[in-house]
């Protein structure tokens, strides 16, 4: 009896913590993007990220990682994307970023709507993790590509997979 008391109050801990994150959405970050234009600066504030895993478009045998940055709350479009390129198409201030093999992350921003937008990429060493796991990524990222005419980027996270694609 002990032992099904045990069962049954640990699985009401799992759901309710499953409940609690689903309630307050995204995994959290902090963070900012400053990308100055020769008119204008734009600021966007980052305050959530999720973390993906899909299949590569040229070699699907091949999975990578995305993490994904925002200032609001995705979860609800999360659910209902069916690939990544829906994801971002909902992403209206925050940035991306490509978390494949090889010397160089890409990287996404937008801005104002996605009136305002950037690509561009990154050594790895721009991101810093603390841990680094098939499931969980926490850490910093900073790139300043302002040299270049890009963003300054800056954000501490801590983000859980949010979906398999």
């Amino acid at each position: 009896m002990k032992k099904i008391m045990f069962v049954l109050l640990s699985l009401l801990l799992a759901l309710s913590i499953i409940a609690w994150k689903f309630k307050e959405g995204g995994d959290k970050a902090n963070g900012t993007i400053v990308y100055k234009l020769k008119a204008k600066t734009f600021t966007g504030n980052l305050k959530y990220v999720y973390l993906f895993e899909a299949k590569d478009q040229f070699n699907p045998s091949e999975t990578f990682r995305k993490l994904v940055f925002s200032g609001k709350d995705l979860t609800d479009k999360i659910k209902s994307c069916k690939d990544l390129s829906c994801l971002e198409g909902n992403l209206g201030e925050g940035f991306s970023l490509d978390l494949v093999k090889g010397s160089r992350y890409n990287y996404w921003i937008v801005l104002n709507g996605q009136m305002v937008q950037y690509s561009g990429s990154c050594h790895p060493e721009s991101l810093i993790t603390t841990v680094n796991s098939s499931s969980r990524i926490s850490g910093t990222f900073q790139q300043d590509d302002s040299a270049a005419g890009g963003p300054v980027i800056k954000v501490s996270f801590d983000a859980t997979l949010s979906k398999k694609f």
